[in-house]
């Protein structure tokens, strides 16, 4: 990895500091941030990032979709393999 942000570098989430963290040190002003939970859709968000939703494996799909969702993600996808369909 080019670079890593850890949970020592900043506030917990859902504040997007570690999130702009990895933006600046990657030198990007756009970014996607994958993320299984509420506050990391939030903090994407708040850091200017798109929140991209995936359940985490214990959970129900459909249940985490819509709490995803709730907490502002555009996609909710279901395995990381989505990612690459996605990208042009």
């Amino acid at each position: 990895f080019r670079v890593v942000v850890c949970m020592e570098d900043g506030p917990a989430k859902p504040a997007p500091d570690p999130v702009r963290l990895a933006m600046d040190r990657l030198g990007v002003r756009a970014a996607w941030m994958v993320g299984d939970t509420p506050d990391d859709i939030r903090a994407a968000r708040a850091a200017g990032a798109i929140g991209i939703g995936i359940p985490a494996p214990t959970e129900d799909p459909i249940i985490a979709r819509d709490v995803l969702r709730a907490a502002g993600s555009p996609r909710v996808i279901t395995e990381l393999a989505e990612l690459e369909r996605m990208l042009p």
